[in-house]
């Protein structure tokens, strides 16, 4: 049995769905993944190990996006839409970019790690992201060990923070179709009280902050 009232928690009411409380990683309308009421979908979710390790393997982690560029689709339909964003330090990180639009010399970046490749696509150096502080072998041991020493942890609240920013822009971009400014210091978009909304939800009683 569920308890339907307790499992939707804070979410908007809705009838009952066994999609909306199936745990698999579908986005098809099969879990609740799929749903906005609870979710980002595969973008938030995965997000944060894909878009962790490229940003850290670029030195971001201490910085949020400055701006998240909506590039809208072709109109013959060949090349989707994808978005980018672009760092105080004028790195920019994309998301879905079609390989046609990727440069051809100059650093590449995945989850894993960066490669630096010439002209004739040769790489010429490699760096590989750490999953863990030196010496751990778990980000549970590299907590427990901070709890021990008082250091900062690997992957800390605020490192996490700055990673999670910058799929939730991405994925607000997509939905608005829209280009963004983001304001560290306020936690929001300047001058579009559209993108500002979906930075929050209201909270159904009696679940509320």
């Amino acid at each position: 049995d569920i308890d339907w009232d307790r499992w939707l928690g804070p979410a908007p009411w809705q009838p009952y769905n066994p999609g909306r409380c199936d745990g698999n990683y579908g986005t098809s309308g099969n879990s609740w993944r799929s749903y906005y009421d609870y979710s980002g979908g595969s973008l938030t979710d995965w997000g944060a190990h894909h878009f962790g390790g490229a940003i850290f393997a670029a030195d971001l982690r201490e910085l949020q996006p400055s701006k998240v560029t909506y590039h809208p689709a072709a109109a013959d339909g060949k090349t989707p839409a994808y978005v980018s964003l672009t760092y105080p330090n004028r790195v920019e990180l994309c998301h879905n970019r079609p390989a046609s639009l990727r440069p051809q010399e100059g650093p590449s970046l995945d989850h894993r790690g960066s490669v630096v490749l010439h002209g004739d696509g040769k790489a010429k150096a490699a760096k590989t992201v750490p999953l863990y502080r030196d010496g751990e072998r778990s980000i549970y041991g590299d907590f427990l060990a901070c709890v021990k020493s008082r250091q900062r942890p690997f992957r800390d609240i605020e490192r996490a923070v700055n990673t999670m920013t910058a799929p939730h822009m991405i994925g607000i971009a997509y939905r608005l179709e829209r280009s963004l400014v983001w304001d560290r210091a306020s936690q929001q978009f300047r001058g579009d009280t559209e993108a500002n909304r979906l930075l929050d939800r209201a909270r159904r009683e009696p679940w509320v902050l």
